[in-house]
């Protein structure tokens, strides 16, 4: 969020300019089979915090959080 806030204000932009001004590209897309482990090293890898997440059959299920990921690894009690 505060990603995109930044890029608003440093572009002086508007709620009626087009996302593609402001959206970080390539888009990286990560297979919804993939197991928490291999998420959280795309994302080292990619150094993206939010890949969007495809289904078997290519089609968007939802975008990953990574910091809340590892947030969450850090207090789980295995």
């Amino acid at each position: 969020r505060k990603d995109i806030e930044n890029r608003v204000i440093q572009h002086n932009l508007n709620i009626d300019n087009p996302s593609y001004l402001i959206m970080s590209a390539p888009l990286h897309y990560l297979k919804s089979s993939s197991t928490v482990l291999e998420a959280i090293l795309f994302c080292e890898e990619k150094n993206i915090k939010h890949p969007v997440v495809l289904s078997e059959n290519n089609e968007v299920t939802g975008i990953l959080n990574y910091e809340e990921i590892i947030k969450k690894l850090k207090y789980a009690s295995f």
